[in-house]
């Protein structure tokens, strides 16, 4: 879970619809920055298709590339069966 700490110091932000504008993922993609979206399939705040929804609204020239692209599993430790998001 999130530590108190984390969650009152990011609050103003916490479910805010940013998905394009100054500061924002898309600007980032825009101006080349690499960047890593994690999302886990078991994430009840924001489930993956939340995420590619939002992926998908982004005024982002890769968008279309990204979604059709094919998608890596994040497994954790030795256990190579049980995928812990994308």
């Amino acid at each position: 879970g999130q530590s108190n700490d984390v969650f009152s110091t990011l609050s103003e932000d916490f479910m805010k619809p940013v998905v394009n504008g100054p500061g924002s993922v898309t600007a980032l993609l825009n101006q080349s920055f690499p960047v890593a979206v994690y999302s886990g399939q078991l994430d009840l705040i924001c489930p993956v298709m939340a995420t590619e929804k939002w992926i998908s609204e982004m005024n982002w020239g890769g968008v279309a590339a990204f979604e059709g692209s094919a998608k890596t599993p994040i497994y954790v430790g030795d256990d190579t069966k049980n995928t812990k998001g994308f």
